[in-house]
């Protein structure tokens, strides 16, 4: 993990990860509380984004996620 100048922690999903396995690595991340996560082209498709929805709902950490 990486923290920016105003130490937001921030965190993307490992290189190579696609659908379901990047939802599941992002939604580890965003129950540690990182601030940013990055899933562009990640084809995490209709079923991850409801996964990371859900997740959401009850998360006020996440900052952004791209």
């Amino acid at each position: 993990m990486s923290k920016r100048a105003d130490k937001t922690p921030e965190e993307g999903v490992k290189r190579g990860l696609r659908g379901q396995r990047a939802v599941e690595k992002a939604i580890g991340l965003i129950r540690n509380g990182v601030k940013t996560i990055d899933l562009q082209d990640r084809n995490i498709g209709d079923n991850g984004s409801v996964a990371l929805g859900k997740e959401l709902i009850t998360n006020d950490s996440l900052v952004s996620l791209k």
